[in-house]
Protein backbone atom coordinates (compact mmCIF):
# COMPACT_ATOMS: atom_id res chain seq x y z
CA UNK A 1 0.00 0.00 0.00
CA UNK A 2 1.30 3.77 -0.33
CA UNK A 3 0.72 6.89 1.00
CA UNK A 4 -1.29 9.26 -1.05
CA UNK A 5 -1.10 13.47 -0.50
CA UNK A 6 -4.30 12.68 1.48
CA UNK A 7 -5.45 9.38 2.02
CA UNK A 8 -4.22 6.03 2.04
CA UNK A 9 -4.31 3.17 -0.60
CA UNK A 10 -4.99 -0.25 1.26
CA UNK A 11 -4.72 -3.55 -0.04
CA UNK A 12 -7.88 -5.46 1.79
CA UNK A 13 -8.65 -9.26 1.75
CA UNK A 14 -12.06 -10.08 1.60
CA UNK A 15 -10.90 -13.36 2.70
CA UNK A 16 -9.13 -12.21 5.53
CA UNK A 17 -9.90 -9.98 6.33
CA UNK A 18 -34.05 4.70 24.86
CA UNK A 19 -33.45 3.32 27.39
CA UNK A 20 -30.85 4.76 29.80
CA UNK A 21 -28.18 2.12 29.38
CA UNK A 22 -26.22 1.41 32.88
CA UNK A 23 -22.62 0.89 32.67
CA UNK A 24 -20.29 0.26 35.65
CA UNK A 25 -19.11 1.83 38.42
CA UNK A 26 -17.24 -0.79 40.65
CA UNK A 27 -18.59 -4.80 40.44
CA UNK A 28 -15.71 -6.58 40.52
CA UNK A 29 -16.04 -9.81 38.65
CA UNK A 30 -12.65 -12.40 38.15
CA UNK A 31 -10.64 -9.25 39.11
CA UNK A 32 -11.05 -7.25 36.48
CA UNK A 33 -14.10 -4.11 36.15
CA UNK A 34 -17.11 -5.15 34.71
CA UNK A 35 -20.72 -3.67 33.70
CA UNK A 36 -23.12 -3.27 36.47
CA UNK A 37 -26.06 -1.49 37.08
CA UNK A 38 -26.54 1.93 38.66
CA UNK A 39 -29.03 3.35 40.69
CA UNK A 40 -31.53 5.56 37.96
CA UNK A 41 -30.09 4.03 35.14
CA UNK A 42 -27.46 5.88 33.80
CA UNK A 43 -24.15 5.49 31.96
CA UNK A 44 -21.38 6.17 34.77
CA UNK A 45 -18.02 6.37 33.91
CA UNK A 46 -14.86 6.46 36.04
CA UNK A 47 -12.09 8.39 33.74
CA UNK A 48 -9.50 8.11 36.48
CA UNK A 49 -8.55 4.49 35.95
CA UNK A 50 -8.03 1.80 33.43
CA UNK A 51 -10.37 -0.97 33.39
CA UNK A 52 -10.64 -4.67 31.70
CA UNK A 53 -13.53 -6.72 31.33
CA UNK A 54 -12.09 -10.25 31.93
CA UNK A 55 -13.86 -13.02 29.42
CA UNK A 56 -12.09 -16.09 29.79
CA UNK A 57 -14.09 -17.92 26.93
CA UNK A 58 -13.87 -14.96 24.55
CA UNK A 59 -14.62 -11.41 24.59
CA UNK A 60 -18.37 -11.15 24.23
CA UNK A 61 -20.25 -8.54 26.93
CA UNK A 62 -24.04 -8.79 26.44
CA UNK A 63 -25.70 -5.36 26.86
CA UNK A 64 -29.01 -4.13 25.90
CA UNK A 65 -29.20 -3.23 22.18
CA UNK A 66 -29.86 0.29 21.61
CA UNK A 67 -30.73 1.63 17.95
CA UNK A 68 -28.33 4.66 17.18
CA UNK A 69 -29.76 7.74 15.32
CA UNK A 70 -27.91 10.05 13.82
CA UNK A 71 -26.97 13.24 15.30
CA UNK A 72 -29.54 16.33 13.38
CA UNK A 73 -27.09 19.13 12.04
CA UNK A 74 -27.47 22.55 13.62
CA UNK A 75 -26.99 24.33 16.79
CA UNK A 76 -27.74 22.43 19.97
CA UNK A 77 -28.98 24.01 23.44
CA UNK A 78 -26.87 23.27 26.10
CA UNK A 79 -28.09 24.60 30.10
CA UNK A 80 -25.13 24.45 32.03
CA UNK A 81 -26.29 23.45 36.67
CA UNK A 82 -24.14 24.31 38.68
CA UNK A 83 -25.69 23.03 42.49
CA UNK A 84 -23.79 22.25 45.73
CA UNK A 85 -25.08 20.83 49.09
CA UNK A 86 -25.98 22.69 52.16
CA UNK A 87 -23.40 19.49 54.18
CA UNK A 88 -20.40 21.57 51.37
CA UNK A 89 -21.35 24.72 50.16
CA UNK A 90 -18.45 24.75 47.75
CA UNK A 91 -18.22 26.76 44.75
CA UNK A 92 -14.83 25.72 42.58
CA UNK A 93 -15.90 27.23 39.20
CA UNK A 94 -17.20 30.55 38.97
CA UNK A 95 -20.02 31.34 36.05
CA UNK A 96 -17.09 32.59 33.26
CA UNK A 97 -15.21 28.95 34.59
CA UNK A 98 -17.97 27.05 33.15
CA UNK A 99 -19.22 28.97 30.23
CA UNK A 100 -15.70 28.90 28.79
CA UNK A 101 -15.03 25.50 29.40
CA UNK A 102 -18.21 24.44 27.79
CA UNK A 103 -19.16 27.00 25.42
CA UNK A 104 -16.50 29.85 24.37
CA UNK A 105 -13.12 28.67 25.38
CA UNK A 106 -10.67 27.96 22.51
CA UNK A 107 -10.61 24.18 23.69
CA UNK A 108 -14.18 24.05 24.91
CA UNK A 109 -16.99 21.40 24.17
CA UNK A 110 -18.61 23.40 21.59
CA UNK A 111 -15.18 23.76 19.93
CA UNK A 112 -14.87 20.08 20.21
CA UNK A 113 -18.50 19.56 19.04
CA UNK A 114 -17.73 21.37 15.70
CA UNK A 115 -14.61 20.00 15.58
CA UNK A 116 -15.96 15.98 15.33
CA UNK A 117 -18.78 17.26 13.63
CA UNK A 118 -17.04 18.94 10.77
CA UNK A 119 -19.25 21.55 11.21
CA UNK A 120 -22.57 20.03 11.38
CA UNK A 121 -23.40 20.66 14.83
CA UNK A 122 -22.39 23.79 17.93
CA UNK A 123 -23.87 24.67 21.28
CA UNK A 124 -25.68 27.82 22.29
CA UNK A 125 -27.77 28.60 25.08
CA UNK A 126 -31.33 29.39 24.47
CA UNK A 127 -31.11 32.59 26.77
CA UNK A 128 -27.44 33.81 25.75
CA UNK A 129 -26.06 33.34 22.76
CA UNK A 130 -22.58 32.59 24.34
CA UNK A 131 -23.97 29.80 26.49
CA UNK A 132 -26.37 29.37 29.45
CA UNK A 133 -24.77 29.03 32.96
CA UNK A 134 -27.12 28.54 36.16
CA UNK A 135 -26.36 28.54 39.63
CA UNK A 136 -24.86 28.04 41.99
CA UNK A 137 -28.12 26.41 43.63
CA UNK A 138 -27.23 24.60 46.91
CA UNK A 139 -29.57 21.28 47.79
CA UNK A 140 -30.83 19.96 50.68
CA UNK A 141 -29.23 16.90 52.08
CA UNK A 142 -26.02 15.41 52.09
CA UNK A 143 -23.01 13.62 50.22
CA UNK A 144 -22.97 10.42 52.00
CA UNK A 145 -25.23 8.58 49.31
CA UNK A 146 -24.90 9.01 45.77
CA UNK A 147 -27.86 9.94 44.20
CA UNK A 148 -27.73 12.40 41.25
CA UNK A 149 -31.78 12.41 40.30
CA UNK A 150 -32.51 13.11 43.37
CA UNK A 151 -29.93 16.27 43.00
CA UNK A 152 -31.22 17.04 39.91
CA UNK A 153 -34.68 17.15 41.11
CA UNK A 154 -33.61 19.70 43.87
CA UNK A 155 -31.76 21.61 41.25
CA UNK A 156 -34.13 22.25 39.18
CA UNK A 157 -36.68 23.17 41.65
CA UNK A 158 -34.29 26.11 42.55
CA UNK A 159 -33.69 27.22 39.46
CA UNK A 160 -37.68 26.89 38.99
CA UNK A 161 -37.51 29.09 42.06
CA UNK A 162 -35.23 32.18 40.50
CA UNK A 163 -37.81 31.71 37.31
CA UNK A 164 -35.32 30.14 35.32
CA UNK A 165 -37.01 27.80 32.77
CA UNK A 166 -34.61 24.38 31.97
CA UNK A 167 -37.40 23.10 29.64
CA UNK A 168 -36.24 22.74 25.68
CA UNK A 169 -32.95 21.79 25.78
CA UNK A 170 -30.92 19.30 24.08
CA UNK A 171 -28.71 19.22 26.84
CA UNK A 172 -28.42 19.51 30.53
CA UNK A 173 -25.68 19.32 32.10
CA UNK A 174 -25.38 19.10 35.98
CA UNK A 175 -21.66 19.84 37.50
CA UNK A 176 -21.46 20.04 41.44
CA UNK A 177 -17.88 19.39 43.25
CA UNK A 178 -16.60 16.07 43.84
CA UNK A 179 -18.54 13.33 46.24
CA UNK A 180 -16.66 10.70 46.73
CA UNK A 181 -19.73 8.50 47.54
CA UNK A 182 -20.04 8.87 43.55
CA UNK A 183 -17.46 6.32 42.24
CA UNK A 184 -17.07 8.30 38.93
CA UNK A 185 -16.02 10.90 37.31
CA UNK A 186 -19.16 11.17 35.09
CA UNK A 187 -22.67 10.09 34.08
CA UNK A 188 -24.99 10.06 31.41
CA UNK A 189 -28.36 9.18 29.80
CA UNK A 190 -27.87 6.94 26.46
CA UNK A 191 -29.37 8.53 24.43
CA UNK A 192 -30.86 11.45 26.35
CA UNK A 193 -30.53 15.14 27.46
CA UNK A 194 -28.99 14.64 30.85
CA UNK A 195 -25.15 14.70 31.89
CA UNK A 196 -23.64 14.66 35.22
CA UNK A 197 -19.91 15.92 36.26
CA UNK A 198 -18.86 14.76 39.40
CA UNK A 199 -15.77 17.92 40.44
CA UNK A 200 -14.33 18.10 36.69
CA UNK A 201 -15.54 20.22 34.08
CA UNK A 202 -12.45 19.17 31.76
CA UNK A 203 -13.57 19.40 28.17
CA UNK A 204 -12.55 15.13 28.19
CA UNK A 205 -15.41 14.39 30.48
CA UNK A 206 -17.90 16.76 28.91
CA UNK A 207 -17.19 15.22 25.66
CA UNK A 208 -17.61 11.72 26.70
CA UNK A 209 -20.69 12.49 28.46
CA UNK A 210 -22.12 14.27 25.79
CA UNK A 211 -20.79 11.32 23.61
CA UNK A 212 -23.34 8.78 25.40
CA UNK A 213 -26.21 11.63 25.43
CA UNK A 214 -25.30 11.42 21.41
CA UNK A 215 -25.76 7.63 21.80
CA UNK A 216 -22.37 6.42 21.25
CA UNK A 217 -20.68 3.71 23.29
CA UNK A 218 -17.34 3.20 24.72
CA UNK A 219 -14.19 2.68 22.59
CA UNK A 220 -12.53 -0.04 24.22
CA UNK A 221 -9.21 -2.12 23.51
CA UNK A 222 -8.68 -5.76 23.20
CA UNK A 223 -5.66 -7.34 24.39
CA UNK A 224 -5.47 -11.28 22.68
CA UNK A 225 -3.31 -14.07 23.16
CA UNK A 226 -2.76 -17.72 21.58
CA UNK A 227 -2.87 -20.80 22.66
CA UNK A 228 0.65 -20.49 23.88
CA UNK A 229 0.07 -17.17 25.64
CA UNK A 230 1.65 -15.31 22.93
CA UNK A 231 0.12 -11.71 21.91
CA UNK A 232 -2.14 -11.61 19.19
CA UNK A 233 -3.97 -9.12 17.14
CA UNK A 234 -6.98 -11.03 17.66
CA UNK A 235 -8.02 -14.38 19.04
CA UNK A 236 -10.76 -16.16 21.39
CA UNK A 237 -9.17 -15.48 24.35
CA UNK A 238 -9.21 -11.59 25.10
CA UNK A 239 -9.10 -9.20 27.67
CA UNK A 240 -11.20 -6.14 27.11
CA UNK A 241 -10.09 -2.98 28.57
CA UNK A 242 -13.58 -1.06 28.91
CA UNK A 243 -12.06 2.64 28.35
CA UNK A 244 -8.66 1.18 26.29
CA UNK A 245 -8.90 3.02 23.28
CA UNK A 246 -5.97 5.74 23.26
CA UNK A 247 -6.81 7.53 20.09
CA UNK A 248 -10.83 8.10 20.86
CA UNK A 249 -12.91 10.37 23.42
CA UNK A 250 -14.71 7.67 24.63
CA UNK A 251 -11.54 5.88 25.58
CA UNK A 252 -8.74 7.56 27.16
CA UNK A 253 -8.68 10.53 25.01
CA UNK A 254 -9.86 13.78 24.09
CA UNK A 255 -9.42 13.10 20.87
CA UNK A 256 -12.09 12.58 18.01
CA UNK A 257 -14.36 9.66 18.53
CA UNK A 258 -13.40 6.82 15.50
CA UNK A 259 -14.33 7.03 12.00
CA UNK A 260 -16.61 4.36 12.90
CA UNK A 261 -18.06 6.51 15.59
CA UNK A 262 -18.63 9.63 13.11
CA UNK A 263 -19.92 7.58 10.60
CA UNK A 264 -22.74 6.16 13.06
CA UNK A 265 -23.43 10.03 14.06
CA UNK A 266 -24.13 10.67 10.76
CA UNK A 267 -20.76 13.16 10.64
CA UNK A 268 -19.65 10.84 7.89
CA UNK A 269 -22.53 10.41 5.45
CA UNK A 270 -23.15 7.45 3.29
CA UNK A 271 -21.05 8.65 0.46
CA UNK A 272 -17.83 8.56 2.78
CA UNK A 273 -18.69 4.54 4.00
CA UNK A 274 -17.53 1.61 2.07
CA UNK A 275 -17.69 -2.00 2.46
CA UNK A 276 -14.97 -4.58 1.11
CA UNK A 277 -16.75 -6.58 -1.15
CA UNK A 278 -14.14 -8.28 -2.69
CA UNK A 279 -10.03 -8.10 -2.44
CA UNK A 280 -8.50 -5.25 -4.14
CA UNK A 281 -6.79 -2.02 -3.42
CA UNK A 282 -9.30 0.75 -1.49
CA UNK A 283 -8.42 4.47 -1.01
CA UNK A 284 -9.12 5.92 2.66
CA UNK A 285 -8.65 9.58 3.52
CA UNK A 286 -8.43 10.72 6.55
CA UNK A 287 -11.76 11.00 9.11
CA UNK A 288 -9.58 14.18 11.12
CA UNK A 289 -10.65 16.53 8.19
CA UNK A 290 -13.67 15.39 6.06
CA UNK A 291 -12.56 16.63 2.25
CA UNK A 292 -14.25 14.01 0.61
CA UNK A 293 -13.93 10.62 -0.18
CA UNK A 294 -14.23 7.24 1.78
CA UNK A 295 -13.46 8.01 5.39
CA UNK A 296 -14.63 5.13 6.94
CA UNK A 297 -13.71 1.40 5.63
CA UNK A 298 -14.78 -2.04 6.87
CA UNK A 299 -14.43 -5.52 6.40
CA UNK A 300 -16.81 -8.01 7.46
CA UNK A 301 -15.62 -10.60 9.96
CA UNK A 302 -16.62 -14.16 8.57
CA UNK A 303 -20.71 -14.63 8.80
CA UNK A 304 -20.88 -12.25 12.07
CA UNK A 305 -22.95 -9.00 11.98
CA UNK A 306 -19.76 -7.32 12.68
CA UNK A 307 -16.99 -6.00 10.79
CA UNK A 308 -13.28 -4.52 10.82
CA UNK A 309 -13.52 -0.95 10.58
CA UNK A 310 -10.36 1.10 9.09
CA UNK A 311 -9.53 4.73 10.18
CA UNK A 312 -6.67 7.06 9.55
CA UNK A 313 -6.03 10.68 10.56
CA UNK A 314 -4.49 13.70 10.60
CA UNK A 315 -3.32 16.72 12.23
CA UNK A 316 -5.91 18.63 12.51
CA UNK A 317 -7.87 21.55 14.77
CA UNK A 318 -7.31 21.72 18.38
CA UNK A 319 -8.09 18.16 19.51
CA UNK A 320 -6.32 16.16 16.77
CA UNK A 321 -3.42 18.63 16.74
CA UNK A 322 -1.00 15.29 16.76
CA UNK A 323 2.32 14.77 15.60
CA UNK A 324 2.79 13.65 11.83
CA UNK A 325 4.33 10.99 13.07
CA UNK A 326 1.84 9.58 15.24
CA UNK A 327 0.63 6.54 14.86
CA UNK A 328 -2.63 7.16 13.69
CA UNK A 329 -0.88 9.47 10.91
CA UNK A 330 1.55 7.06 9.57
CA UNK A 331 -1.22 3.88 9.50
CA UNK A 332 -4.35 2.75 10.03
CA UNK A 333 -6.39 1.86 13.15
CA UNK A 334 -8.67 -1.27 13.28
CA UNK A 335 -11.50 -2.03 15.39
CA UNK A 336 -14.13 -4.27 15.52
CA UNK A 337 -17.65 -3.11 16.25
CA UNK A 338 -21.35 -4.19 14.63
CA UNK A 339 -23.76 -2.32 12.71
CA UNK A 340 -23.53 2.00 12.60
CA UNK A 341 -26.88 2.01 13.18
CA UNK A 342 -26.58 -0.05 16.86
CA UNK A 343 -25.13 1.38 19.54
CA UNK A 344 -22.14 -0.89 20.21
CA UNK A 345 -18.52 -1.07 21.63
CA UNK A 346 -15.45 -0.34 19.57
CA UNK A 347 -12.74 -2.50 20.32
CA UNK A 348 -9.51 -1.51 19.30
CA UNK A 349 -6.97 -4.44 18.28
CA UNK A 350 -3.52 -4.56 18.66
CA UNK A 351 -2.01 -4.87 14.83
CA UNK A 352 1.47 -4.47 15.44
Amino acid sequence: MGLRPNGRDLRVSRARARARVACAVAAAVLGAWAPGVMAGGLHADDLTVRHALAAPSGIEVVTPAVTRQPVAPGPRTVAVVMFNFASSPETPWTVDDARAAVFTGPASLNVFAQEQSSGAISLVGKVRPDGDVFGWYTVAGGTGVCDPDAWMAGADAAAAAAAVDLAGYHHRIYVFPRVAACAWSGAADMPGTVSFLNGSISVRVLAHEMGHNLGAEHASALRCVDATGAPVSYSTSCIQYEYGDPYDVMGTSQRHPSAFRKAESGFIPATGRATVAQTGTYRLESSSALAGGVASLRVQRGANPEYWYMDLRSPAGVFENVETADPTVTGVTIRLAGEYNVATRTRLIDAA
